[in-house]
C-alpha cells in the first residue's frame, strides 16, 4: 500500500434485473449504491519450525507452509469482501 490508509468505494447493493414481459415493454432503473471503505495498515507475521525428518519426508513441505499465509490472507479478504457487502 503506498499509504497507512487505502480509501476506495464498494457495492453495497446491486441494481436489481428484471425480466421482460414483452419487446418494447418498460422497465424501470434500477441503480446500485455505493459506500466508502478505508482499509489500515497493518503487519502481518508468521514464524513456522520444521524438523530435518519432515523436511526429509515431505519434500515439498516448504513450499506448503510457504503457502499458508497466502491462501490466510486471500481466505481474509473474502471475509472482509462479504462483510462490506
Amino acid at each position: 500500500m503506498p499509504a497507512q490508509t487505502l480509501s476506495h468505494i464498494a457495492v453495497t447493493a446491486d441494481p436489481t434485473a428484471a425480466w421482460r414481459s414483452s419487446v418494447g415493454a418498460a422497465l424501470s432503473a434500477t441503480n446500485p449504491t455505493f459506500a466508502a471503505r478505508s482499509l489500515a495498515e497493518k503487519t502481518n507475521a508468521c514464524r513456522t519450525q520444521l524438523t530435518f525428518e519432515a523436511a526429509m519426508d515431505v519434500p515439498s513441505a516448504g513450499e506448503q507452509i510457504a503457502r499458508t499465509p497466502e491462501q490466510w490472507w486471500r481466505h481474509l479478504m473474502q471475509q472482509y469482501s462479504r462483510a462490506v457487502r
